[in-house]
């Protein structure tokens, strides 16, 4: 028997900027980044007239950037 799906949790913009201290512009600065870039952040969902950000892929950058602090 499959488990049921559960939905992935969506950010906004306020929830996005709370969890990584950034302000607006520096989000979408960073959206718009090369996809190389190591402090590129993640491409928001369009959901209508709204945007919003995968939880699941915020956590994952904050880990990123972790990691390249510890390996600095």
């Amino acid at each position: 028997m499959n488990a049921p799906h559960t939905p992935e949790r969506l950010l906004r913009l306020n929830e996005v900027r709370n969890l990584t201290g950034m302000s607006r512009a520096t989000i979408y600065r960073r959206v718009s980044m090369p996809s190389h870039h190591p402090e590129k952040f993640p491409q928001w969902i369009k959901l209508g007239r709204m945007s919003a950000w995968s939880a699941r892929e915020v956590a994952e950058w904050i880990e990123r950037q972790k990691a390249r602090r510890a390996a600095a």
